[in-house]
């Protein structure tokens, strides 16, 4: 290789740099000024969670773009029970016109046969047959009959006169109890759900946000009965918050097993039914059964409808429905769950605009006759001449290439 071809590569890559240099220069970064995110459902099983994943979408103010699926199947929710039909939708879309970033979300979930409608026009789903979720069955196995409380509490002639036969009673209650248990079953709780969404819109300086939910109710089937327990109301107020216990059910477990037991322990008392007060004793069963059924008549079930929160003007983020069986029912074969459905949100601003900083011109300088000096560095079409508190890169990069132009020619000349 000759010094000459040395020499022109090396200026080659110099220019390269210099390029590399400019590319390189403290500049302006994009900043989004509209973002929507939406997803369908979420489950969360015994800790675990699943859900449709979550649509998002960016505008720079030049261009939006997209990550996720705004086309979510059912399918996608692997790993439980409780949704195994139904149509989900979430979709967002976002505008910017003079500067200015719009962006409208919208998610949720519906029965067979609904129609998915595009994020910008309120709802995501219209119509659609009801969505039944099986949200728990309930384990009344363990309800045990306490041998030391049949006795307890009942007066003393009638104590005594139910000691001979204490060794009859006792088996007689136990068997009652459980053939009542037997007839009831596993007691299932559902919710019942038409449509449940929600939307949001954001303009730079203001959001809002709602949710809806059509045909919505949690109910108890129990022996072939449907036991509603609470209607969940179609527009809700942002942020309301329901809680039921299960006191129905305890009733009709009640009920059920007391006339079981009544008439096992007819058999049972032989001679002394008659001065017996049998009622007494199943009094007394029932009311340790009773303390047992406890949890089922406290909140065991807690939904927030609505939920809102936001961060500032311009942004906002809603959940249709919040859906939560509290931990007091893992003793009756419960595994803790969460269901949320319908999560939307919203974010606009106004795209910046970065201006140059002004800078101040030194004093004019003169040469020694009072003319104008002649300038040592020249702008060349700079915006501005050179910073003089900080380096101005695209005059080192510039400076660079010309240098390596003057020792090219040089070599040019000498070879």
């Amino acid at each position: 290789m000759t010094r000459r071809m040395r020499v022109r590569g090396a200026a080659a890559v110099a220019t390269a740099a210099g390029l590399m240099v400019l590319a390189a220069a403290p500049g302006s970064a994009a900043t989004s000024v509209a973002d929507g995110t939406a997803s369908a459902v979420i489950v969360t099983v015994g800790g675990s969670p699943t859900d449709s994943g979550t649509y998002t979408v960016t505008n720079d103010g030049s261009a939006q773009s997209a990550s996720g699926t705004n086309q979510p199947m059912i399918t996608a929710l692997g790993g439980q029970s409780l949704l195994s039909a139904g149509v989900l939708a979430q979709d967002s879309t976002t505008s910017v016109t003079d500067g200015k970033g719009q962006v409208a979300s919208c998610a949720g979930i519906a029965g067979q046969g609904a129609s998915v409608v595009a994020a910008g026009h309120g709802s995501c789903l219209t119509g659609g047959q009801t969505l039944r979720l099986s949200a728990a069955t309930l384990d009344l196995s363990k309800l045990t009959l306490v041998e030391g409380t049949v006795l307890q509490g009942l007066d003393q002639q009638l104590a005594t006169a139910l000691q001979p036969v204490l060794g009859q009673v006792l088996p007689a209650l136990s068997q009652g109890l459980q053939q009542g248990l037997q007839a009831i079953g596993s007691p299932g709780l559902y919710v019942d759900l038409g449509a449940v969404q929600s939307h949001c819109v954001a303009n730079p300086g203001s959001a809002s946000a709602d949710a809806s939910l059509a045909g919505a109710g949690v109910y108890v089937e129990m022996m072939g009965q449907r036991v509603d327990l609470l209607a969940l109301p179609a527009d809700p107020e942002p942020n309301t918050n329901v809680a039921t216990g299960l006191d129905k059910v305890s009733a009709m477990v009640r009920t059920t097993l007391r006339t079981q037991l009544t008439q096992s322990l007819q058999g049972a008392l032989g001679p002394l039914a008659a001065a017996v007060d049998q009622a007494a004793v199943i009094d007394n069963v029932l009311a340790n059964v009773s303390a047992q059924l406890g949890p089922l008549d406290q909140n065991l079930l807690s939904a927030t409808l609505n939920r809102q929160s936001s961060s500032g003007p311009g942004n906002i983020a809603v959940e249709a429905l919040d859906l939560q069986v509290l931990p007091g029912a893992a003793q009756f074969g419960v595994e803790a769950l969460r269901v949320q459905l319908g999560r939307s949100s919203c974010s606009a601003g106004t795209a910046q605009v970065v201006a140059s900083a002004p800078v101040n011109q030194p004093p004019e300088k003169k040469n020694k006759n009072g003319l104008p000096a002649v300038p040592t560095a020249v702008p060349g079409g700079l915006p501005h001449a050179p910073a003089q508190d900080g380096t101005d890169w695209p005059v080192v990069a510039l400076a660079g290439m010309l240098l390596v132009g003057a020792l090219a020619a040089g070599t040019r000349r000498h070879g």
